[in-house]
């Protein structure tokens, strides 16, 4: 219990502190999914200006480009990193319209946390504000390859303007207008992906009620018995507090050793990879010795039983369900209250992940990682471990929130509201696998997740 207590105090502490002091490219990062919205609607509004049909869609386009500009005035004024990167899009923006002074204005508001950030503030001040010619060009556009592709390619274009001729101004247009189909295409595509998984999940929500209400005998839900496995309360918390411990340490030798790397996307990758694994791979061994001399399989004890392709799929819709339910949620509050409601992004990936999408082999890393790795990992500890010790005591209601706090816990350094979103997943994968005693069925619904977080982080990485 003591070591429990040790690694919850270290891992709040690191997590709360571990915004400040950051070293670059951190800069960008720790709060980056609060301005993907904005980044995704500015984004959009431009690639609608590149189709032939870009004049039937000036008006959308405009709705776009507007909505997302005061969504970055919004953010800019607050006291995190988001502010730093809304301020960055707002004076490209604010000087590709002419606004030089407000352009200016808004980079003299920039915390300058690092010598990188004086450079790019002063590269931009003279691209599109008032300023002069920074002496240290070629450092300050070193330093913007580390920031996302859109802004790079925006610095790009309006350097080519500048200093060369108009041969290279038409090839960067070029190469831009490219990559916003690109982005179109792929933003259709995720919005498809996240449609067909609402729909699927409310058609089978709806079909189930139908179901039950035109039932002249309704069927009493069925009570399942508490989950009876070979392990205690304590063993879970004891496995939980050394992957906690493991996560800690490894975010420690992470933030030491990752300034000396330099801006390399596939070093960060496998830097990443290999940390993640030795911590989820040495509580995993924990467990697995912990199982080994128990009659069953230890996959058989864990939940791990059956079709996997089946629980899989079950899975997705299940997730479909828990989307569906939340749209509805919304919908109806903003329907009651007049108030729009904001669905913050949960970020669930390292700090560098849309620095580290910018090269193909850091992004099939990370991808496998996400979408394949993680989810079979972490439901074996989470849900079929952590949380199925603490039921075999517990009633559902305090075991569904205790293992969620856990599971939140261990994602040391992300913000109160990406925290808040995973905290209410885990409650949704801890419910889902007590109504279904099947891992695979939260493992389906683990992956559906991360993989459509995972395709909008992409996407804001081209």
């Amino acid at each position: 219990m003591i070591a429990v207590a040790i690694a919850a105090v270290v891992g709040l502490l690191a997590g709360s502190q571990a915004h400040k002091g950051m070293s670059w490219p951190d800069l960008t990062e720790s709060e980056v999914g609060t301005t993907l919205p904005a980044d995704f609607l500015y984004r959009a509004g431009e690639a609608l200006g590149t189709l032939e049909s870009a004049d039937t869609l000036t008006n959308t386009r405009w709705k776009f480009e507007e909505t997302a500009v005061a969504l970055y005035e919004a953010a800019a004024y607050g006291p995190d990193v988001t502010a730093t990167d809304a301020r960055l899009r707002l004076a490209i923006i604010y000087g590709q319209r002419g606004y030089d002074k407000q352009a200016s204005e808004m980079l003299a508001t920039i915390p300058l946390q690092a010598v990188e950030m004086t450079r790019v503030a002063a590269l931009l001040d003279w691209l599109y504000g008032a300023g002069t010619r920074p002496p240290e060009l070629g450092d300050a556009m070193a330093d913007m390859a580390k920031l996302d592709r859109w802004l790079l390619r925006r610095v790009r274009l309006r350097l080519a303007e500048k200093q060369q001729g108009a041969k290279a101004v038409e090839k960067l247009k070029s190469e831009d207008e490219r990559a916003q189909l690109i982005f179109l295409v792929g933003l259709l595509g995720e919005l498809a992906a996240w449609g067909l998984v609402l729909a699927i999940g409310a058609t089978v929500a709806i079909w189930w009620f139908l179901r039950w209400f035109f039932t002249r005998r309704p069927t009493l839900p069925v009570r399942l018995a508490p989950l009876v496995r070979p392990w205690r309360p304590l063993d879970a918390l004891e496995v939980w507090a050394l992957l906690l411990f493991l996560v800690v340490v490894v975010r420690i030798i992470h933030g030491l050793v990752g300034m000396g790397l330099g801006p390399q996307p596939l070093v960060y990758a496998v830097f990443d990879t290999a940390g993640y694994l030795l911590a989820v791979g040495s509580a995993l061994a924990f467990v697995l010795c912990k199982l080994a001399r128990q009659s069953l399989g230890p996959l058989y004890l864990l939940g791990l039983k059956g079709s996997a392709l089946s629980g899989v799929a079950r899975g997705v819709v299940a997730y479909g369900i828990l989307g569906a339910g939340i749209l509805a949620s919304v919908a109806l509050a903003n329907y009651l209250f007049g108030t729009p409601a904001y669905l913050g992004l949960a970020q669930t990936a390292d700090s560098r992940l849309r620095f580290g999408l910018d090269h193909p082999g850091a992004a099939i890393l990370y991808a496998v990682m996400a979408v394949m790795v993680a989810p079979v990992v972490e439901e074996a500890l989470f849900r079929g471990f952590i949380y199925a010790g603490l039921r075999r005591q517990f009633n559902l209601f305090w075991s569904v929130v205790a293992s969620a706090g856990m599971f939140a816990a261990t994602h040391v350094g992300l913000n109160l509201v990406s925290l808040v979103g995973i905290f209410l997943l885990a409650v949704a994968l801890a419910y889902t696998y007590e109504r279904t005693r099947n891992l695979w069925v939260s493992v389906g619904m683990h992956i559906t997740h991360n993989a459509l977080v995972f395709a909008l982080l992409a996407l804001a990485a081209i």
